[in-house]
C-alpha cells in the first residue's frame, strides 16, 4: 500500500504537473474532494484529489479550448468550400 501523501506533498505534486493550478482547500486523501483554483481564469471548483493529479484540468479552460478547436475546424471547413 502506498504511503499517504501529506498536504504539502500533494501541493508539490500538483504544482509539478499542472503549474497553473493552486490548491485552495486542505488535502485529506486522494479519494476526497479538494478545492482547486485555476490561475488562468480564477475559476475555483471542487474535484477529487486523484482526478486532478491524473487527468483533470480546469473545466472553464477545457470548455474554452473545445470551443476554440471547434471554431477553428468550422472555419477550415468553410474555407475549403468558399
Amino acid at each position: 500500500m502506498p504511503k499517504k501523501l501529506t498536504h504539502d506533498e500533494f501541493v508539490a505534486r500538483l504544482l509539478a504537473v499542472k503549474p497553473h493550478l493552486l490548491v485552495v482547500g486542505e488535502y485529506l486523501a486522494s479519494s476526497k474532494p479538494i478545492l482547486v483554483k485555476c490561475t488562468i481564469d480564477d475559476h475555483v471548483w471542487e474535484v477529487n484529489a486523484h482526478s486532478i493529479l491524473l487527468a483533470g484540468n480546469c473545466p472553464v479552460c477545457a470548455a474554452e479550448k473545445k470551443l476554440t478547436v471547434t471554431s477553428r475546424a468550422r472555419s477550415t471547413v468553410l474555407n475549403v468550400f468558399i
